[in-house]
């Protein structure tokens, strides 16, 4: 039977509105996201539709900017049909603290029901246990949040799957179900899909390079964003359609010195949520305790029971909760050996914290690293009682020449890094003179490190009570 003209303009309507209502309920994206994203999506599919009759929370966990709300996004499209209701509930966490979680419960609620004026009363929970349910709440930053709004599981059928996002790994807190939650942990891209994203936002979509020399900064660009999407996509954007080779030095050389601020907005975001002495290990680690060895490619520290002690004593306490909560955040990784490990991009966005202390004078920010400032400070008239942290890579300085009573200027020193992966690698050693021999080390040293140090004694001055790290392969100490 034919529609009358009236009945097909309300059709239309409804059509209008479903499509109004289906737009609203995730952010769009575009197929360029998703390089890499099959593989992944297929590992949290498997953990959604295990034991299939349960009502299961999966979370996707991961550091800022690697695509776990891409990979939420794409999930979403493909299973939302497969549910009698289902919502995509973006920025969680941002939403949950600027209008409170009651607000976004509700606007849970009515996009479930697809009615505005619905609620938790008692009948909209029995309407609501009579659905089978896919929501996703994304960016969620705390435990209370997802206890808040989907903590009972008996509002849902069973057989409805809840995927969170977070950089959180304890959001489910003591609530987690072995047997029906899991956690999946999103891992960065590897070399060739994070050249092939890089190379789509500088380059355009199936064009390569223009020349080979673009190509070799292009490889550098993708190594320095170390698998990162977001660091990928806002540096390929940022060079596109650029072919003055010149340009893409500048840009480079910039990044080895200051992080790309929009990057580093997103990082940051873990790290302001830290509490003060968490940031404290956290900048330590970042600042003082990771080197880069450009012969073996990574980053590298101390084990990790080191790394505890030396925090102990710069903190006046045991420190391990504090490295779980790096953990957690994904600002920190411990592998089973026992060695840690950080994100390139983290360790900049930590350094910058630093900077951000004092950004025109170096003498004034709590811990160093960069040489060429280093250089300036040391043996200095003007004493700086800030400075706390001093990590010097003499691979990055070349030959030098230091006076007697150097490390005068910094007597509040707590940590001293000197060394050099050159006489480790076997290349051209890094020489250190100190002509007259040191006379001066700070007594609260709680850290000396110093690499083929120069002099056959340390400073007769020098009160070692502090000392709970001590380490000079390759030196010239005949005595202490």
């Amino acid at each position: 039977m034919a529609c009358s003209d009236n009945e097909a303009h309300k059709i239309e309507k409804i059509v209008e509105s479903v499509n109004k209502r289906l737009r609203k309920q995730y952010p769009e994206d575009n197929g360029e996201d998703l390089i890499g994203i099959e593989e992944k999506m297929q590992h949290v599919e498997l953990l959604l539709d295990k034991e299939s009759n349960d009502v299961r929370i999966i979370c996707i966990w991961g550091m800022g900017g690697l695509g776990k709300t891409t990979l939420a996004i794409a999930l979403f499209k493909k299973r939302r049909y497969k549910y009698e209701g289902s919502v995509f509930m973006e920025k969680v966490g941002e939403k949950s603290k600027n209008r409170g979680i009651e607000d976004v419960k509700k606007d849970l609620i009515s996009e479930l029901f697809g009615d505005k004026n619905a609620h938790t009363s008692p009948y909209d929970k029995r309407r609501l246990q009579r659905k089978e349910v896919f929501i996703v709440l994304d960016d969620v930053d705390s435990y209370d949040q997802v206890n808040d709004l989907v903590g009972r599981r008996d509002l849902f059928r069973p057989g409805s799957k809840i995927l969170v996002t977070t950089r959180n790994k304890k959001i489910l807190g003591a609530k987690v179900d072995v047997d029906r939650d899991a956690i999946y942990e999103l891992k960065g891209l590897d070399f060739e899909e994070a050249f092939q994203l890089f190379s789509l936002h500088a380059f355009g979509k199936d064009r390569p390079a223009p020349d080979q020399k673009l190509r070799e900064l292009a490889q550098k660009l993708t190594r320095y964003a170390n698998g990162n999407p977001l660091a990928l996509k806002v540096l390929g954007s940022s060079l596109a359609n650029e072919k003055n080779q010149e340009v893409w030095e500048s840009r480079l050389e910039k990044l080895q010195k200051l992080p790309d601020p929009q990057i580093n907005e997103v990082l940051k975001v873990s790290f302001e949520g830290l509490e003060a002495g968490e940031k404290e290990s956290f900048l330590d680690i970042a600042c003082l305790l990771t080197e880069y060895n450009d012969f073996m490619g990574f980053l590298s520290t101390d084990d990790v029971e080191a790394v505890k002690d030396l925090l102990k004593a710069r903190r006046g306490y045991a420190v391990h909760f504090e490295l779980e909560r790096l953990k957690e955040t994904a600002l920190l990784q411990v592998d089973e050996s026992g060695s840690i490990s950080m994100h390139d991009l983290l360790r900049e966005m930590g350094r910058q914290a630093v900077r951000d202390e004092s950004p025109k004078h170096p003498r004034k920010r709590s811990r160093l690293w960069d040489p060429k400032e280093i250089s300036e400070i040391l043996g200095a008239k003007k004493r700086s009682k800030a400075i706390e942290g001093v990590s010097l890579n003499l691979r990055e300085v070349g030959e030098k020449r230091l006076s007697a009573g150097a490390f005068r200027s910094m007597p509040k020193l707590k940590i001293l890094n000197i060394y050099s992966y050159e006489e480790i690698d076997g290349g051209d050693e890094v020489d250190v003179e100190i002509p007259d021999g040191l006379d001066f080390l700070p007594e609260g040293l709680i850290k000396l490190r110093w690499i083929a140090y120069p002099c056959e004694s340390l400073p007769a001055t020098f009160k070692a009570e502090s000392l709970v790290q001590l380490e000079m392969p390759f030196s010239s100490l005949t005595r202490l």
